[in-house]
């Protein structure tokens, strides 16, 4: 399912109270819509399919902070390995491991401390990290023992 970036959308309503069996809040956004399909039937009847239909679910981000001096990055950027989290920057041909001191993440994002680690403009892999840090400590001779844990 593809994902698309809608900003500064205008709240119409909000409702003053929770919603006991959703547990959310009931609100009205002014959405763009925009027609997907616009043809007439044999009877020449106008039939006009829009892309946002009423009643539809979405599942919306809201910020509710601003962090200023930050690095964002796509979670897929961060590896955990215990207590500490890392990403892995270009270094000209190849990619080091950095630790990185994480502020907040969520499902999506990580953001990350400007602490010196990462400046703007480094260049890190933003998907697969977790895959690269794999074949690295495969490379390395740390790969798990399959066995591990097991007498045959």
């Amino acid at each position: 399912q593809e994902e698309t970036k809608i900003e500064n959308l205008k709240l119409l309503y909000l409702a003053d109270t929770i919603d006991p069996e959703s547990r959310a809040f009931h609100f009205y956004l002014k959405l763009p819509n925009t027609i997907v399909l616009d043809q007439k039937t044999a009877e020449g009847h106008r039939f006009i399919e829009w892309g946002y239909k009423p009643g539809q679910r979405v599942e919306l981000r809201i910020p509710v902070e601003r962090w200023d001096d930050r690095i964002v990055l796509p979670i897929d950027a961060l590896v955990d390995e215990g207590a500490e989290a890392y990403v892995y920057r270009q270094n000209g041909a190849s990619f080091e491991r950095v630790p990185v001191k994480v502020d907040y993440r969520d499902g999506h994002s990580a953001i990350i401390a400007n602490d010196g680690a990462l400046f703007p403009g480094d260049v890190v892999a933003a998907r697969g990290a977790y895959q690269m840090h794999l074949a690295l400590k495969n490379q390395a001779g740390g790969a798990p023992d399959p066995h591990a844990g097991h007498n045959h």
